[in-house]
């Protein structure tokens, strides 16, 4: 059983064309339950957010105790498919009430790696998103992209490496509010609105959680060689023309192993936290959520996981 379930995850792989957009998405058939919770949270993410057991969505569901939680994440989406994902599952939904005032809708958002490879075209399906999702009441919490790279993958390699770091960073940015629209987007916008650096309403989400610069990230590994990296730069003409500044890229490519993911929270590669990893993204989203959601962010250090359902070390059942 475990290696079925870690073949459904594997086949994503960040930075390459994997899961198509889903034309076929069915419309979903699912509904809330829970009358007694009054926020409702759809969570939409690739294969990360669809961890089958011990998920940052299902330690949240444990220790919000106001907030009822479906997990529609989907293994191998990038940014445009979530996209329609996240029209199909909730928007489109027959069984769920968007305009029933007894209730608060929420997006939990923790996609784009899928689409790393392309990062303004992943900027802009998820400012769509998140635009869809406030045009129809939603409100949305954005966690960024994890830590995530190794040393024994060749994107990763040298100064190379420096592209897979640039983009995820780009979109890390975008989602933390910390790019110009015109930057972020890049050829993404009409012609007359690229001099516009102001995010128009709606475009970011309300809550942005940043995942990459957490305790998920190796901040204590060593250092690549700069004279390595150095020597390398200086004999190739392509990276003096792209990279002009010598100084500065060689010492954010000798950074780039403290931006991967600490190896004792991997689960099968370096791009899936394991369940420890996963208690800590719900650790640092916890304490940024609202009140209303009545998390007690605490429990989450007594969780464990024991045949998919969530128990505490005492083994009394948090729900």
């Amino acid at each position: 059983m475990r290696s079925i379930i870690l073949s459904s995850l594997i086949c994503c792989v960040a930075g390459t064309p994997v899961g198509a957009y889903a034309e076929k998405e069915p419309i979903g058939r699912w509904r809330y339950t829970q009358d007694a919770k009054t926020v409702k949270v759809i969570t939409i993410a690739g294969s990360i957010g669809a961890w089958p057991a011990g998920s940052f969505s299902q330690f949240l569901g444990e220790v919000c105790a106001n907030a009822e939680i479906i997990n529609r994440s989907k293994t191998g989406y990038g940014a445009r498919a979530l996209k329609h994902r996240f029209r199909q599952q909730l928007l489109r939904n027959r069984r769920v009430h968007l305009s029933d005032d007894r209730f608060e809708y929420w997006l939990l958002y923790a996609g784009g790696l899928n689409s790393i490879g392309t990062p303004g075209m992943t900027i802009k399906y998820q400012v769509e998103t998140f635009r869809l999702a406030h045009q129809h009441g939603v409100k949305v919490v954005g966690l960024s992209l994890g830590p995530w790279g190794d040393e024994r993958d060749r994107r990763w390699a040298g100064l190379a490496g420096l592209k897979y770091h640039r983009s995820t960073r780009k979109v890390v940015d975008f989602i933390m509010g910390r790019l110009p629209r015109n930057e972020a987007l890049e050829g993404y916008v009409p012609k007359e609105e690229r001099y516009l650096p102001k995010w128009k309403p709606g475009e970011l989400p309300n809550i942005s959680v940043d995942i990459y610069d957490s305790p998920l990230r190796d901040k204590g590994a060593a250092l690549r060689s700069i004279a390595y990296l150095t020597r390398r730069y200086r004999r190739s003409w392509k990276l003096k023309r792209r990279f002009p500044n010598e100084s500065q890229i060689v010492q954010e490519a000798a950074e780039i192993p403290r931006w991967y993911l600490r190896t004792d929270l991997r689960s099968f590669d370096h791009i899936h936290p394991n369940s420890e990893g996963h208690r800590q993204i719900a650790r640092t989203a916890c304490a940024s959520l609202p009140m209303n959601w009545q998390c007690d962010c605490a429990v989450l250090e007594h969780l464990r996981w024991v045949r998919g359902e969530g128990i505490t070390t005492n083994t009394r059942n948090v729900k």
